[in-house]
């Protein structure tokens, strides 16, 4: 990717909750970690599809807790968030704009959030290493990229487009209050990022030995 596309700029960032069903006895991520390792069958926990952020981000926890977590992929975030509210699966990783409805309406409990700091829409729950569950690291973003080829003056103006949009207070308020961050870069601050996050996922990911069939 890095050799096709020439990077422009972040736009959003995402942090990953953690949630369970109502239902679930635990009432943070520590305890349903507890629960896990007490657990004689494995603990499901749905995710988006194999390789997706949320899949990962599970991965992390049970490498960072040694808990028993049995993952189960779902073909998006809409079947497995309907699983956990069923109470087919026992928690999800997602991101917070896709889970912060269910869980004001009551649908889902928040239990820990994969930051490095609490969301300003649940400044309640407590970050996974605030819960002294650490190395849960995952974001989700989005970001702008332009073929190889383009021009140098065309990527500068494509960026100071999106810093200027996102600087808006009606198009960051609409954002944070979806939940979202709005996070203008530099195309080399985005570089790195890509750069850091392809090896941290590589590791992770060949450790695991996850491939695309599953």
């Amino acid at each position: 990717m890095q050799r096709d596309f020439a990077a422009v700029s972040l736009v959003v960032d995402n942090d990953e909750l953690l949630v369970v069903n109502p239902g679930n006895p635990a009432r943070d991520a520590a305890e349903f970690v507890e629960n896990a390792r007490k657990s004689s069958q494995p603990v499901a926990i749905a995710s988006s599809g194999v390789g997706s952020i949320p899949h990962l981000a599970m991965e992390q926890l049970a490498d960072a807790t040694r808990a028993n977590l049995l993952h189960v992929p779902y073909k998006g975030a809409a079947p497995a968030i309907t699983d956990v509210i069923g109470g087919q699966v026992a928690a999800f990783f997602g991101d917070v704009p896709g889970l912060i409805g269910h869980v004001r309406s009551g649908k889902l409990k928040a239990i820990g959030i994969a930051a490095s700091k609490r969301h300003p829409l649940l400044p309640a729950v407590r970050t996974l290493a605030e819960q002294g569950l650490p190395g849960v690291d995952t974001s989700n973003w989005y970001a702008l990229f332009v073929p190889a080829k383009t021009p140098a003056p065309v990527i500068d103006t494509l960026n100071e487009a999106i810093r200027r949009v996102l600087a808006l207070p009606a198009v960051s308020e609409k954002l944070l209050a979806s939940g979202t961050t709005p996070s203008s870069s530099t195309q080399q601050e985005l570089s790195a990022l890509l750069k850091r996050d392809t090896e941290k996922w590589g590791r992770l990911i060949r450790a695991k030995r996850i491939s695309p069939d599953g």
